[in-house]
């Protein structure tokens, strides 16, 4: 058993414990909760009628759920980010170019979370939230900053990776990803290509900052019937040169190889 920390405080781990939780219900009620989390009943009832004088919890004919201020805590560390200063014109430009959604994702220990995204006016809008956590292996942004990773850092994230199945078209061969991530490598982008969403497909390019580290990417998604593969490539060596220039803006001289 794994001693911990001196200053470990348990009822924190628990209290971030019911919180995590609690974050996947829509409502849910102590019973419940309380087996989800692995805790005793009143325990959790109590938290839970913490949290709720606090204001970071709702309850509803005995339901609980989280508050609008764990997401207003969450806006407010995205709104901090100085790159969706920076990146938002660039996002703006490529909606209005290609008339499609454009995210802004951020790496994570191993998953990518969307921090901000443009969507366009007169289109169907594509299903894909601000605050949402995504795997590497099966979305564009993922695929583009895992690609760019050194080489230890990113065996590292794929011995850590569960490559699940969640459409039909998702790589669960660890040998398909790695061939795969040598080609995104090789022409600058990478494609999600009805591998997250079957009704979805995703084009993402990495952005470096300071120190050369693809720490975010920004990708641009449509439904499938929008998406036919010359356009895709279209947009692939578009979203390239877009992220080359937001690179050299943000302190990374790092420039992609098909933007030269």
């Amino acid at each position: 058993m794994v001693q911990k920390p001196y200053y470990w405080v348990t009822s924190v781990q628990k209290c971030f414990r019911i919180i995590e939780a609690l974050s996947e219900y829509q409502g849910v009620g102590v019973s419940e909760l309380a087996a989800r989390v692995g805790m005793d009943r009143s325990a959790v009832y109590r938290f839970l009628a913490t949290l709720k004088d606090l204001g970071y919890v709702n309850e509803e004919n005995s339901n609980y759920r989280v508050s609008y201020r764990i997401f207003e805590l969450g806006m407010r560390w995205a709104n901090a980010i100085e790159i969706k200063k920076v990146a938002l014109p660039f996002m703006y430009d490529l909606s209005k170019r290609h008339n499609e959604t454009v995210n802004l994702g951020m790496l994570v220990d191993d998953h990518v979370i969307f921090i901000e995204k443009i969507e366009p006016i007169s289109r169907l809008r594509t299903d894909l939230v601000v605050g949402f956590r995504f795997a590497l292996y099966c979305t564009a942004q993922g695929k583009a900053i895992l690609a760019y990773l050194p080489t230890d850092m990113q065996a590292q994230l794929m011995d850590r990776m569960g490559l699940n199945p969640l459409c039909p078209n998702t790589i669960t061969d660890k040998n398909k990803l790695l061939s795969q991530l040598k080609e995104i490598k090789a022409r600058g982008y990478s494609i999600d290509q009805q591998e997250f969403d079957p009704h979805i497909v995703c084009i993402g390019a990495p952005v470096f900052t300071f120190g050369n580290y693809p720490m975010h990417a920004i990708s641009l998604a449509g439904p499938v019937s929008r998406m036919p593969c010359e356009r895709v490539t279209q947009i692939g060596q578009d979203l390239v040169n877009v992220c080359a220039r937001l690179s050299a803006q943000l302190g990374g001289s790092r420039h992609l190889d098909s933007a030269k």
